[in-house]
């Protein structure tokens, strides 16, 4: 019975130092302050493969806590398919948004 106890404790306080280290990663690293505000750009090209495992990804990171900035689809080449699944992308998450690399200056 010793043993068993032993790993438990063990095992739990592992867990929880992951978890507080993975919390202090986040608040060490999350930018303070408005001054000069970041943007994330992802360069999306070809049929946009890994492009919403790539912002699921920043937007896990932005759940804890590193992360907190926009997000920037940079259209470079994709094709029809790959655009229609960006706009797929940045309808179902606001922080995401799409601006194509030919698009006339305003």
């Amino acid at each position: 019975m010793g043993l068993f106890f032993e790993i438990c404790v063990v095992s739990v306080c592992v867990v929880l130092l992951a978890v507080t280290g993975l919390l202090f990663y986040g608040w060490l690293l999350r930018p303070r302050g408005e001054a000069y505000p970041v943007w994330t750009v992802i360069f999306a090209y070809g049929d946009g493969e890994g492009l919403e495992q790539r912002i699921r990804w920043l937007l896990w990171r932005r759940g804890i806590g590193p992360c907190c900035d926009p997000i920037l689809l940079l259209d470079v080449g994709l094709t029809e398919q790959g655009r229609q699944l960006s706009l797929q992308l940045a309808r179902r998450w606001p922080v995401l948004l799409e601006w194509a690399a030919d698009a006339p200056e305003e």
